[in-house]
């Protein structure tokens, strides 16, 4: 969990470099009470520790992938319609993903039971997060900013206990309780109204130089 939190991380960074998008003092408090209730959860308040392997950066490189892939998409392709995204996007998709199972995958089988109850379980995982949830993360995008989403998109462990609770009968642990709390704290600190900015664009900063000149030319 720790390790996919890499994604809005890497997120916010890309945003910030290639699509000027302002970082305020009270996201990045919002972003920290955020990081701090998935290490909560993670490691049960505090009583397991992280083991970190080799292994870990698949999931760091997908989350830069992911990450990667926010950023062209608001900075390109926003005038492409969601649906053509979508067909796009997965239809290429499908076709590598065929190819590397043909060339990588031929001297293994694969085992697959023809039942009615095993296609309509991969129908709800194909209609659920593919098709609803992509198109309405492109639809979140197209009218916010990824660094807003991305710090929304970070509190799917929030959603997930409280999913497994109501369809699994899971229990809810104290911790997830706590760490569930501070991930919805810093969604709201995050969204606090006009803070004072940590990180000023290139623009920005020319703006106050000319403001100071104008001032100093008035004297």
């Amino acid at each position: 969990m720790i390790i996919t939190f890499c994604t809005p991380l890497i997120s916010v960074s890309l945003s910030h470099i290639f699509l000027r998008e302002k970082i305020t003092r009270s996201f990045v408090a919002g972003f920290v009470l955020l990081f701090l209730g998935i290490i909560i959860s993670s490691t049960n308040l505090f009583q397991a520790f992280f083991h970190f392997s080799w292994n870990d950066l698949y999931f760091a490189t997908a989350a830069l992938v992911y990450a990667g892939s926010d950023i062209i998409y608001k900075k390109t392709l926003t005038n492409v319609s969601h649906e053509f995204i979508l067909l796009g996007r997965n239809l290429f998709g499908s076709i590598f993903l065929l190819l590397g199972i043909a060339i990588f995958s031929l001297e293994v089988p694969i085992q697959f039971a023809f039942e009615p109850v095993t296609f309509i379980r991969l129908g709800l995982i194909v209609l659920i997060p593919v098709l609803v949830g992509q198109t309405l993360w492109y639809t979140a995008i197209d009218h916010i900013k990824i660094r807003e989403a991305t710090i929304i998109d970070s509190l799917y462990p929030l959603f997930s206990a409280l999913i497994a609770y109501v369809v699994l009968r899971e229990n809810i642990m104290p911790a997830q309780v706590v760490g569930g709390l501070l991930m919805l704290s810093g969604l709201l600190v995050s969204q606090l109204e006009h803070p004072p900015q940590l990180f000023h664009t290139d623009a920005e900063k020319q703006q106050k130089k000319h403001a100071k000149l104008r001032a100093l030319k008035q004297y």
